[in-house]
């Protein structure tokens, strides 16, 4: 079951390489943009970080939790259809910060925002409006 609030925030130097090892990770197409909300400390532009947020099964979000220690997670498709390799997929993995939440049906509503907030403010970043 898909109950864990993953947030993933990347510099804007790594968002590529980590929009790549994700979409591989998660399946999705080549090109695919799953951290797409532009960040910054002053909320203006430019955007010095990206976040995102997904509900994972619990196996999953610790595949993601421990990616950034240096543990490569198997792709759904394999890395090589998104111009990576083990070591490419395994350092863009290493630029997350990540942050996981378990949702319970108090909190099912409100969790994503709540966690995505959170993880804003502990980086001192907050979405470019």
């Amino acid at each position: 079951m898909a109950n864990q609030s993953v947030v993933i925030v990347v510099t804007d130097a790594n968002r590529t390489a980590a929009n790549e090892a994700l979409a591989a990770y998660y399946g999705d197409d080549p090109g695919s943009q799953n951290i797409s909300v532009p960040l910054s400390a002053s909320g203006q532009l430019p955007a010095t970080h990206w976040g995102s947020h997904i509900w994972l099964d619990p196996a999953r979000a610790t595949a993601i939790k421990d990616w950034p220690s240096g543990t490569l997670p198997t792709p759904t498709q394999p890395w090589g259809n998104y111009g990576l390799d083990d070591a490419s997929a395994l350092a863009a993995g290493e630029t997350f910060i990540v942050s996981i939440m378990a949702a319970t049906d108090a909190n099912l509503q409100t969790l994503p925002m709540t966690n995505f907030l959170a993880t804003l403010a502990a980086l001192g970043v907050q979405r470019i409006t």
